[in-house]
């Protein structure tokens, strides 16, 4: 069974890679660095993790990562342009 440490620290690296996929053309490079970042940063709290046996660093380590990467592209549809209507007389 896996302590709460162990659990909290899977948690947050399962988070890491969890990026919500873009809502456009204009939002796939920025969502691949994001990606990129975020997998990299999830490699280094688990190789720290392993190497050193500091889960709660290797989780700090993610957090920190998480909260300096937001997502920094459109995730959704783009609103549609109100139309302006004239009425003629």
């Amino acid at each position: 069974m896996i302590d709460i440490t162990a659990s909290d620290l899977l948690a947050a690296v399962r988070d890491a890679l969890d990026v919500p996929p873009p809502g456009g053309a204009d939002g796939h490079l920025p969502y691949l660095e994001l990606v990129r970042e975020r997998g990299a940063a999830a490699r280094r709290a688990l190789g720290c993790a392993a190497d050193s046996g500091d889960l709660l660093g290797a989780l700090d380590m993610v957090d920190g990562a998480l909260s300096r990467l937001p997502v920094a592209y459109t995730t959704g549809a783009q609103p549609e342009r109100a139309r302006s209507i004239r009425r003629v007389v």
